[in-house]
């Protein structure tokens, strides 16, 4: 079975990431309000081919186990702070895991409290009800270094869309 990918977030990005993630992988969701990520994972329940979406309350225990990669789905303002909470967690949780965010405005260095960060900039308009082909064939700009980088490029891939490695400035 594939490494789940946790998104962290549950805003229009987050719901169309959970749609077109859920029949490649395990989704596991966590927001900052509880009932927006039972929200999420509601609205985006799989069909029996699908690997699913689960909301989970505690972030702990979103990322607890083997996790392909966390996806910051947060605003721009919010991903320094997110970043932070993360890195105050208990050691080695987060030791090997790629995190990445989705925001065109930084690069990885909003996420260097991390170990693994990386970048994953969809080209793609996300409104509301977008639906899980939003993001196929759409360019994404990708950024990291070593592994971070190539579990940018699989992701994009996953999702149908074009990675392209940007500068990270």
């Amino acid at each position: 079975m594939s490494a789940p990918v946790v998104l962290l977030g549950s805003g229009n990005v987050a719901a169309a990431l959970a749609l077109a993630l859920r029949p490649h992988r395990p989704v596991r969701v966590w927001a900052r309000r509880p009932e927006a990520a039972v929200g999420l994972a509601a609205a985006t329940d799989a069909s029996p081919s699908d690997h699913g979406v689960t909301a989970h309350v505690d972030l702990t225990e979103a990322l607890a186990g083997e996790v392909h990669a966390v996806l910051f789905a947060v605003s721009d303002g919010a991903l320094a702070a997110l970043a932070s909470q993360l890195a105050e967690l208990p050691p080695g949780l987060l030791a090997d895991t790629v995190c990445m965010h989705l925001s065109g405005y930084h690069g990885t260095g909003v996420l260097a409290p991390l170990a693994l960060p990386a970048c994953l900039h969809p080209n793609a308009a996300v409104t509301v009800g977008a639906g899980p082909g939003v993001f196929r064939g759409a360019h994404f700009g990708i950024g990291g270094e070593g592994e971070a980088l190539e579990r940018a490029r699989d992701l994009a891939l996953e999702l149908g869309g074009k990675p392209l490695v940007v500068a990270d400035e």
